[in-house]
């Protein structure tokens, strides 16, 4: 970690700087520069032994001397809270009781215990304009790779291809929901996630698979010297899903402790109200679990989904995006990319038929004792997708925003939080979406919702403030200039072009499309996407 940090240290991130600053202030932190800090952990950290580590331990966690026992306990009446004294006999009772000692484990030396056969780059060719080398390999998997010296020590990756969730029937919901999560937490190949950061232990990568509703994915970052790592981790998340009962059995207890109480929470029922109202209950909409929707996941089917989904990896783009050297990258791709498994069957997504509610919709929800509500209103309806559009209708929502912050929070003080938020999107179909959401008072509702529509009439009937547009259009190019620089960036944005088959090159005209827009285009966006024939009004209360 701190030798990738020496590596950047002539493109540290200004917050980082600051932070550093802030805490030398506050605490007085020393800040020696990370040259130095790099050079102590040279110097100290091989001396440690193992022996001082567990002296350490033993007098900063002594077995003797006060002792603080918390328990949080669901709200239950058939449950019966212990006694301080019953809670301090646990922990007497654990001292005493006999620990066998941790055994090492020997892992393998390497991640893979021999290379794949690998495939073959079919054909090359460089997009000039937006500045990335296109690779098509034998096993029908495209690949994109962009070196950039906006780090000296990173290189950031994103997969993708349609498909997802949606392709299984809903009595699969939760299975294939929690399939990539499920796998991650088992491991790969012959490794448990335990074993896998000792095999890893000294290099920085990592690799993260997902199946989402439409599409599966993976994401990974590694520094320079450790792409092959990288690429070989990605090779056997697609290849070698771990089965492991004890740790499956382990990820569902987890996640059952970490949803048992959640619907006890007035805004989580509220949330979770919001989007049943919105989708009409419909089985496959999104919604938040129970401790109970996990008794529904079965390791079995789980591995089954994962394998059908990254058994098969035609259609697959992989994004590589940083400090690349092309030349030596190539072998790497095609060795463990180009050899990933394709049955040259395609893959696309389902559209589940989810869709918000048509018509006025306005509902009350009442949980809780503390005064606190909670304003959540929706538009929606059916709208063609385009870039332009998008960005247009995001400009109409930032300027939106700071009449928010004036008129709401400022001037009414009504609110402490919230704001505006929506999007165009073209897959499962064409659509628009946009939210309100704001938490105040409940004997401020009235007025913040005539408020907030007041200011949504507004641009619709004079469109934007010409002074908002400008520091709407003036943070955005900002933004950019940043953005521009960064690996994470652009391989989103890649990707984007993918996913909806624009053109990748117009990153690069994004100022000036943001210099094109108008406050009379901005008014035809706003009537546009905010009228009142889709409308969602839902308001939390507390309990009477």
């Amino acid at each position: 970690m701190y030798e990738q940090a020496n590596n950047e240290r002539d493109k540290t991130e200004s917050d980082q700087l600051a932070d550093e600053l802030i805490r030398n202030f506050l605490t007085k932190e020393p800040i020696p520069g990370i040259e130095k800090e790099y050079a102590y952990h040279q110097q100290f950290l091989e001396g440690i032994t193992l022996e001082e580590v567990n002296q350490y331990a033993a007098k900063t966690i002594p077995s003797s001397g006060n002792k603080l026992v918390a328990l949080t306990s669901p709200e239950k009446v058939d449950f019966a809270i212990p006694t301080p004294e019953q809670l301090l006999g646990y922990v007497d009772n654990a001292a005493r009781t006999e620990m066998k000692a941790y055994e090492e484990t020997a892992v393998a030396s390497s991640l893979l215990a021999a290379p794949p056969v690998p495939g073959k780059i079919v054909s090359e060719k460089e997009n000039k304009e937006a500045g990335y080398t296109e690779l098509n390999l034998s096993n029908g998997v495209r690949v994109i790779l962009k070196s950039t010296d906006f780090k000296n020590d990173q290189v950031v990756m994103s997969g993708f291809r349609f498909g997802g969730q949606f392709l299984y029937g809903t009595e699969d919901r939760y299975n294939a929901e929690f399939a990539s999560q499920a796998v991650s937490q088992m491991g790969v190949g012959q490794f448990s996630p335990t074993d896998l950061r000792k095999v890893l232990a000294g290099k920085q990568a990592n690799v993260t698979p997902a199946i989402g509703t439409l599409s599966e994915s993976v994401s990974g970052q590694s520094s320079a010297t450790d792409v092959e790592a990288m690429l070989q981790l990605t090779y056997l998340y697609f290849t070698q899903p771990r089965k492991d009962d004890e740790l499956f059995k382990s990820f569902i207890s987890k996640q059952q402790s970490l949803y048992q109480n959640q619907l006890s929470d007035p805004q989580v029922v509220f949330r979770d109200s919001v989007l049943r109202i919105t989708y009409n209950n419909h089985p496959r909409a999104p919604k938040i679990p129970s401790a109970a929707t996990f008794t529904k996941v079965d390791e079995g089917r789980v591995l089954a989904i994962y394998k059908e989904r990254f058994g098969n990896a035609n259609g697959f783009t992989f994004i590589l995006v940083g400090k690349i050297d092309l030349n030596a990258i190539k072998p790497q791709v095609a060795m463990y990319l180009g050899s990933l498994p394709t049955t040259g069957q395609p893959s696309s997504f389902k559209d589940a038929g989810v869709r918000p509610v048509k018509g006025v919709v306005k509902k009350e929800i009442r949980k809780g004792t503390e005064p606190k509500s909670f304003i959540s209103m929706r538009f929606t309806g059916e709208a063609p997708y385009s870039d332009e559009e998008q960005l247009k209708l995001q400009a109409v929502l930032e300027v939106l925003n700071i009449k928010i912050i004036e008129s709401l929070r400022e001037e009414l003080s009504g609110i402490y939080g919230g704001g505006i938020f929506g999007s165009l999107s073209k897959n499962p179909y064409n659509n628009y979406s946009i939210g309100v959401s704001l938490p105040c008072g409940p004997e401020n509702v009235d007025k913040l919702v005539k408020a907030a529509l007041d200011e949504i009439q507004k641009v619709k009937s004079n469109g934007p403030v010409e002074t908002d547009l400008n520091k709407v259009k003036e943070n955005w190019k900002k933004q950019y200039q940043e953005n521009r620089k960064d690996n994470t960036y652009w391989a989103r944005q890649l990707q984007q072009s993918v996913e909806m088959g624009s053109n990748p090159a117009a990153i690069l005209t994004y100022e000036k499309k943001v210099d094109a827009l108008t406050v009379t285009e901005l008014k035809e966006t706003a009537n546009k996407y905010f009228g009142m024939k889709n409308f969602i009004q839902v308001i939390l209360y507390p309990e009477k």
